[in-house]
Parts: C-alpha cells; structure tokens; sequence
C-alpha cells in the first residue's frame, strides 16, 4: 500500500462506511491504520485476500485496542471465495473481536465458500444481544454459526448444501427427510431469542439420474428426524415467528454416454412445521 493513501486517511474521519476488496494489504496493522482512521464507521465489509503475507497476520505491532473504542459497527459483511482464505480471517476476527468494535453490531453477513476454520461463533459472542439480523452462505453441513448468543434475534438467513443425489425419487425424498430435518434441527436447536420473525432458507439439490421430483408424504410421526424437529419448532422460542421462507434451486443432469446436460430451475418445498408456522 502507497504511504501516499494513509497520509490521505485522516480527510475522511467521517467516513461510515468501508468495503475493502482483495487489496493485499502488508499486515494485520496495515488493516487496523485503516479502520481506525474512521472513528464514525458503521458498516463494514471485508472481501477476498485482504492480508497479502499471512506470515506477518498476527499481533506483533497492530494498534493499541483503546484507538479503536469510538468504533461501534452496526453492520459487518465477510465475503470469502475460497477455503484457502480462513486461516487469514481467523486470525483478522480474532483480533476485530478484541477490539470491541461488534458490541454493538446489529447486522452480521457471512459468505464462506464451503470453509470449516472460520470462527463465527467470536462474533456471535461479540454482537451478543445487538444484534438482530444474521445472514450466512456457502457453509458445509454442520457448520453453522451457534444462536446462543443473539437472545434478541429477529431475522434468520441461511444456507443448506446437500451432497449429490443419484437415483431414484425415493433417494431425493430420503435427503429431504433425514438430511434436510438433521440441518434445520442443527440451526433452529441454537435459537435463543424470543423476538425471531422471519427465517429465509436456501439450499441446493446437485441430482443426477431420472427420478420422480414430485411431493412424497410425510409421516412425522414415524420419523425421528421431523419428529426431532417439530419437537425444536416447538420451543417458545418460536411463538413470535411469522414465515419461513424455502428457496430450493435444483441442479437436474442427465447421462447420455460422456455428454452431461444441466436444467436448473427454482423450486418450493414444503417441511411440516408447526401450525403457528408458515411455510
């Protein structure tokens, strides 16, 4: 980074908002200069490499945390394109999280790229009961950020990513009966606020072979699975919800000798909640 763009900072004190985009900065101090020049920041987004040597993404030499105490965030937004970069936003949270600056965050957005290493549940500690508002995407099965924290909670988004299916329509309904209900349990058992309104829901079906996509029936009663799962809906955590909302994007190939063709289209599933709950 030019020394010619930190003798700039100090003309935008009162800059609110910051999106920083592969910039490969030198250090983990480099990045603390930054933000710190901006004392009335609010939203703040992070995306891609950002640290260009990770060897020299720790402690040593990063601002004293009391230059950033003026620093509340209502918004953070991480965006990360590839597994590889965890390691380097690990280290980047950690050190955000002892800043203070999420105490009072409202809005957390993270996209993680099928990442297992990224500690979301520092910042879920961090924001605590500010914040109302969490998004994620691209995680992998059962790496979901824990709830526990967001006792204030009012709107839920998150991704689910199944494996491949082959087969018949029997398997698909399998997945949709056992695998689904196991990730919704995962996320909604973490749910500790009262005030939650809206959950939005995403997943995607790679399927490949001929089957049968339409509806199947579901015994909840003879499925642990749903059965678990209505037993979770059920808390009193959930009597303020008012929808859930299940985006389902299907990717449907078909085999004829080497050539693969892919339909994708949109779709609705509907999973048997309780009746306070619209789906």
């Amino acid at each position: 980074m030019r020394p010619e763009f930190f003798r700039a900072l100090p003309h935008f004190t009162s800059l609110k908002s910051l999106h920083l985009s592969f910039c490969k900065l030198n250090s983990l101090c480099q990045l603390g200069r930054i933000i710190c020049a901006f004392p009335q920041l609010k939203h703040l987004s992070l995306e891609g490499w950002i640290i260009a040597d990770q060897g020299s993404s720790n402690h040593t030499g990063v601002i004293h945390l009391q230059s950033w105490t003026n620093i509340r965030l209502q918004l953070l937004q991480i965006t990360l394109d590839t597994s590889h970069e965890a390691e380097e936003y690990k280290t980047i949270i950690e050190w955000i999280v002892r800043s203070g600056i999420c105490n009072s965050l409202e809005h957390l957005m993270v996209w993680a790229a099928g990442s297992r290493r990224l500690p979301l549940t520092l910042l879920l500690e961090a924001a605590g009961p500010s914040l109302i508002h969490y998004f994620e995407d691209k995680f992998p099965s059962r790496c979901h950020g824990t709830l526990i924290p967001s006792t204030a909670l009012r709107f839920l988004d998150f991704s689910l990513h199944g494996g491949v299916i082959q087969g018949t329509g029997k398997s698909v309904d399998s997945w949709l009966r056992s695998r689904l209900a196991r990730e919704l349990r995962s996320v909604f058992s973490t749910v500790r606020s009262h005030q939650l309104e809206q959950v939005s829901i995403k997943t995607e079906l790679p399927f490949y072979g001929s089957a049968h996509m339409g509806p199947q029936p579901q015994d909840v009663a003879g499925d642990p699975d749903l059965r678990d799962l209505h037993g979770t809906m059920g808390q009193p955590y959930f009597d303020m919800l008012k929808g859930v909302k299940v985006s389902v994007r299907v990717l449907y190939a078909w085999h004829e000798g080497r050539k693969l063709e892919v339909d994708e289209f949109d779709g609705k599933v509907s999973v048997p909640l309780p009746p306070r709950t619209c789906l």
